[in-house]
């Protein structure tokens, strides 16, 4: 018999279990599967239904006994375990994958152990669709074996898991978790929980996930974690900038953790809801999901870190509908730091939106977003600011892909006049809105009005770049 051995798939990153000698056979069958989980990014289990029930009574007991081999003799009380956990597959793997690392005699001690897991969280416990009820207990009697271990780095085991379970489920960078807790993934490696690529990724199943978060997860923790990974978060997106390619692998490798992590927060009502009508203006805040009372820093970290992800969704990786989401999750995070709408920052998310409906050809949404915020930086501000100006460049931006250039003149010749008082003669902004105003007279066909207002834009840019610029060129 040759030895088995783990291959991995770099397309797809899915571990198969196969003999050396079977490899091109292995590969040939998964090949198919591998290419359309990559072009429909969808997983192994929404394609093949792999983690629902597809293990038959003597397949989950032969596989079994394959891989704990101190019971296989005991076919009663593997049979009796297998019933147990409903031949769910994930549950058997972890349930032997325990059994080998613990040495346990007999498939009834197994079972008893589970029990007695189960009967500390029985009350409340409801059902659901994703996994048989027994599941939760197999992962928290893993979970427990490791925390009462004498191992160095155990309670930071448990604390990296819970951690990785409020992440996207694949591609997960540890430089999320702490020093100590990166050291500690290696043990949640041991017992099956997560594993490693090459690159130095974790990846959770999904359903491990989901239990992690729904039953080992003290409500007393839940507000702490959020807070970690999104101040993590949030350092590590602000080195991310749309208008430098160089930085796009930052959005890559963080953006769909951020959008994971705002999503759970919101579940878990760490992150407050904006009910509209409030406030005095679009929204208020409901205090009893974090409110006024959720902490200011945190608010921060989650605005911060989905305004770059929104950044990126919107602007490089084209998902318009997660770029919403997660601007609406900033906008969300701005009132509740705020205690109302009226301030700069809730005027910039309207604006954040704005774009993203513009870009999804949503115009008159689109303006309903800019209009939100011009209102409130006019009351916040007042009408000789430069953030209000720039409200009106963007107002005058829809209604001229919208057709309507009577409303796009006004709107920048406003945004001009601000800016020249504002900034004076000599100065980009002033170039910016001179060459907005040409652009609608070259549409209305005014010909000589718009070459005059472009000659003015490009004056005013080679007096400050000069003439080898890129902006002058353009």
């Amino acid at each position: 018999k040759c030895k088995a051995v783990y291959y991995w798939c770099r397309l797809c990153q899915q571990k198969a279990l196969c003999q050396q000698k079977a490899f091109l056979k292995a590969w040939k069958a998964h090949k198919p599967l591998c290419r359309q989980m990559v072009a429909d990014r969808r997983s192994v289990a929404e394609i093949v239904g792999l983690y629902v029930g597809s293990f038959a009574e003597e397949e989950a007991c032969s596989w079994m006994k394959s891989k704990v081999l101190q019971w296989e003799g005991d076919a009663e009380g593997i049979l009796a375990l297998v019933r147990h956990l409903e031949c769910f597959p994930l549950a058997v793997a972890l349930a032997a994958e325990r059994a080998c690392s613990d040495k346990t005699a007999t498939p009834a001690m197994y079972l008893d152990a589970l029990r007695r897991a189960g009967s500390k969280r029985a009350k409340g416990r409801g059902t659901t669709e994703e996994y048989p009820e027994c599941f939760p207990d197999v992962v928290k009697l893993l979970l427990d074996t490791l925390l009462q271990s004498d191992q160095a780095h155990a309670e930071d085991a448990g604390q990296a898991l819970r951690k990785l379970a409020l992440l996207d489920t694949e591609a997960i960078p540890l430089d999320l978790l702490g020093a100590d807790e990166k050291k500690a993934v290696i043990l949640l490696q041991e017992h099956s929980l997560v594993t490693v690529d090459d690159t130095g990724c974790a990846a959770m199943h999904a359903v491990t996930q989901l239990v992690v978060r729904d039953w080992l997860t003290p409500k007393a923790q839940r507000p702490v974690l959020v807070a970690a990974l999104a101040a993590v978060l949030a350092s590590k997106l602000q080195k991310f900038k749309y208008q430098k390619p160089a930085t796009f692998f930052i959005g890559r490798r963080y953006s769909r953790h951020a959008s994971a992590v705002a999503a759970h927060a919101r579940e878990w009502g760490v992150l407050p809801v904006v009910r509209p009508g409030l406030a005095g203006g679009s929204g208020g805040v409901d205090a009893g999901l974090g409110g006024r009372g959720a902490d200011s820093a945190v608010l921060d970290n989650i605005g911060v870190m989905c305004q770059h992800a929104g950044f990126f969704f919107d602007l490089v990786s084209v998902q318009p509908r997660e770029a919403l989401r997660m601007h609406e999750v900033a906008l969300d995070s701005a009132i509740a730091r705020q205690g109302d709408d009226d301030h700069p920052i809730v005027a910039a998310c309207y604006s954040n939106i704005g774009n993203v409906y513009q870009a999804q050809g949503n115009y008159d949404e689109a303006l309903v977003q800019h209009q939100k915020g011009l209102e409130i930086e006019i009351r916040v501000l007042g009408c000789e600011h430069a953030l209000v100006a720039t409200s009106y460049n963007n107002i005058g931006d829809v209604y001229l892909v919208q057709g309507d250039y009577e409303n796009a003149l006004l709107q920048h010749q406003k945004s001009l006049e601000i800016n020249l008082r504002v900034y004076g003669h000599k100065h980009p902004l002033v170039a910016t809105s001179h060459n907005n105003i040409g652009i609608v007279y070259l549409k209305q066909d005014r010909g000589e009005e718009a070459l005059d207002q472009f000659n003015k834009a490009l004056e005013i840019m080679i007096r400050v770049y000069g003439q080898d610029h890129p902006d002058v060129a353009t």
